[in-house]
């Protein structure tokens, strides 16, 4: 994957930051012994139990709130929950070359841009390229447009060119309504295909605002593994370091087998 930083060719300042990664820690720790022994690795991620891809927070207090997250989903969807909350902190070089900023996961970012750039960039996407809700986006259509402030309105039809069949929104703050991903996503990636230069100074903004450890979510996109700096782990209501855990001797004994 390469991001739009690094197809710019534009060269920015390697940013030093310590970086956070929530996630849990295997019901024989597992997960942690993974990073332990082998770092951050995304491309061997599924097989060591880190997850599909390695994102991570700049700021410990959002890292955090996201282990809340994980285990409200796994109960939402009746899962079995494999661990205990854990942070795996990293002390990293973020460049543009391996890090990306994923707009997915910052919706309030890419939801902003879309609304800012309504007119003179959304407005010109095709009919028919963009996909959403199993429908195509109709830009051209009058019903196309801005309701509110933060609030657009997309029109859709069942095939590329066809008629209006229905409506979808996209709220830009969470105090309109949910933030849908699989609406905001399509339409910025769309906007990061056609409109390179004018993307690139968001990421770029954003990108030089990281050591501000303003909370910014990135991702890894990296070959070379990641040495981990330490760990937290929630045990009986608290976060504690990794040092401490380790001296827990049943846990002590998991971390060894």
């Amino acid at each position: 994957m390469t991001s739009v930083l690094e197809q710019t060719k534009i060269p920015l300042p390697i940013v030093n930051l310590r970086v956070y990664h929530a996630t849990l820690s295997g019901e024989k720790m597992e997960v942690i012994k993974s990073f332990k022994q082998v770092g951050a690795r995304p491309d061997l991620a599924a097989g060591y139990g880190q997850g599909a891809a390695f994102y991570v927070f700049t700021r410990l207090s959002d890292a955090s709130n996201h282990t809340k997250n994980i285990l409200a989903d796994a109960i939402e969807k009746k899962m079995p929950v494999k661990g205990i909350p854990v942070i795996i902190v990293i002390d990293a070089s973020i460049n543009p070359k391996e890090w990306d900023m994923d707009y997915e996961m910052n919706l309030k970012i890419a939801g902003q841009f879309i609304f800012d750039n309504f007119n003179n960039m959304v407005k010109k996407i095709g009919d028919g390229d963009v996909r959403i809700d199993d429908r195509y986006v109709k830009f051209s259509d009058p019903e196309t447009r801005i309701v509110q402030t933060g609030v657009i309105k997309l029109a859709l039809s069942n095939e590329p060119g066809g008629s209006r069949v229905a409506q979808a929104t996209i709220r830009v703050y969470e105090s309109q309504g949910v933030i849908m991903p699989a609406r905001v996503g399509p339409i910025f990636n769309k906007l990061q295909q056609m409109f390179p230069k004018e993307t690139y100074q968001l990421e770029k903004k954003l990108f030089e605002q990281l050591a501000s450890k303003r909370g910014i979510i990135i991702k890894y996109v990296g070959k070379i593994p990641l040495r981990i700096a330490g760990y937290y782990v929630f045990y009986k209501g608290d976060w504690i370091p990794g040092s401490d855990f380790e001296l827990i001797p049943e846990m002590k004994a998991l971390l060894q087998e």
